[in-house]
């Protein structure tokens, strides 16, 4: 049997496999903030304080200033694909240790 970050990646591809509702925890592992994805859960994304990529219950300033880094990685990821990188390529570059690249 699976445990860690392994066995919530399979619990997660699972669920999304399923025919229910989407599961909004995914969230977490798309990097927004975890009391964002918690309360988002509790009020079903009713009366959050800013909505971008997600809706954000939470620090509004450190949302924003995140969001903007989400941008400019898409747009970048974006013209890579354009440029013919493929997409799993693209992504690397800017995934994980990279992200904070994103921003310059």
């Amino acid at each position: 049997m699976e445990s860690g970050f392994y066995a919530v990646l399979s619990e997660l591809l699972h669920r999304l496999a399923g025919e229910g509702m989407f599961p909004h925890e995914v969230g977490i592992f798309l990097g927004y903030p975890l009391e964002d994805v918690k309360a988002f859960e509790v009020m079903s994304g009713r009366a959050c304080r800013y909505s971008g990529f997600w809706k954000v219950y939470s620090d509004v300033d450190t949302a924003q200033k995140q969001m903007e880094i989400y941008k400019s990685c898409c747009a970048r990821c974006r013209e890579l694909v354009r440029n013919g990188m493929e997409v799993p390529a693209a992504a690397q570059i800017y995934s994980g240790r990279y992200l904070p690249r994103c921003g310059n």
